[in-house]
């Protein structure tokens, strides 16, 4: 994934799940670490660190939402 497209997807994921982001996040990258999709828990550990960014509002590098 682009580095834009785990941005988008962190916006849709807080949109979607609402105050339950935090668990849903955790629960994705527990099943991914489970079912041994080491891409996956690293794609979805990107996409929570974007989240986190976007709930305190400070994206890493705001150049990168461009």
């Amino acid at each position: 994934m682009t580095d834009w497209e785990l941005w988008a997807v962190a916006a849709k994921v807080m949109d979607a799940e609402g105050d339950d982001v935090g668990e849903f996040l955790v629960d994705r990258v527990q099943a991914l670490t489970e079912a041994g999709d080491h891409e996956g828990v690293m794609t979805w550990l990107a996409i929570a660190d974007r989240v986190q960014q976007l709930l305190l509002g400070k994206p890493s590098d705001p150049k990168e939402l461009n």
